[in-house]
């Protein structure tokens, strides 16, 4: 579709991940100041995904792992809080749903930047995908903590030793760098949390790591990853 003349270009931007909302900052300030750029994403704040984790055990307040995106985008890029239907690239129109709304719009763009995220690889582990916690969003580590909570305020109603352990083991999928990170935190945490319960004992948390590979850490130097597994 031809732009009229004297029309304002549009570049459009769908996600506010790392990709889309740098893209967004980078082109409002680089990009001719007849031009507009719209930046799409279903919520309102960058959330810096490597202290997901400190977030979710408390070492951080959720507040400080994220960002406004209209902080972070300034003032030349617009911000549309909303969920994306469709894109017509014939057409180029973007279709869309804004939040807590029902009704679909659709926005023209002269230029088009698709960058929606990625989402969790699973394992085909049966039961993997409807019983696991995954570390993707803020309510995903919120969730985490205060399921850590939870467990330890059974375990506290149980007598038995060998029950209160297996109500709190804690399996985690995974032995890369987040899993890694995310095994020593919430140990931490839960044996930290237990002290204030007088019917568990510190003893009674375990953290175990499942690893389809040979050792953990595999995407390291195997050096550098067994040492790793020794300091563990």
């Amino acid at each position: 579709m031809a732009t009229l003349a004297g029309a304002k270009q549009r570049i459009v931007v769908v996600g506010g991940g790392f990709g889309g909302a740098y893209a967004a900052q980078t082109l409002s300030k680089k990009a001719p100041k007849d031009w507009e750029v719209v930046l799409f994403d279903r919520n309102n704040f960058l959330l810096f995904y490597p202290l997901l984790i400190e977030a979710g055990v408390g070492t951080l307040e959720p507040r400080h792992v994220t960002v406004p995106i209209r902080k972070f985008l300034g003032r030349r890029a617009n911000f549309v809080m909303s969920e994306i239907v469709r894109v017509d690239t014939a057409a180029q129109q973007v279709y869309y749903r804004v939040s807590g709304t029902a009704e679909t719009r659709s926005m023209h763009y002269e230029h088009l930047i698709v960058a929606p995220g990625s989402v969790t690889k699973l394992p085909p582990i049966p039961g993997l995908g409807e019983h696991a916690f995954e570390l993707k969003s803020l309510r995903d580590t919120i969730e985490f903590r205060d399921r850590g909570i939870r467990l330890l305020e059974i375990a506290n109603t149980i007598t038995d030793r060998a029950k209160r352990q297996a109500i709190l083991r804690v399996v985690i999928v995974g032995s890369n760098f987040t899993g890694i990170e995310l095994a020593g935190e919430y140990q931490e945490f839960l044996v930290d949390q237990a002290k204030n319960y007088p019917n568990v004992s510190p003893e009674d948390v375990e953290v175990m790591i499942v690893e389809y590979a040979d050792r953990i850490l595999p995407a390291i130097d195997a050096d550098c990853g067994r040492r790793a597994e020794d300091v563990a």
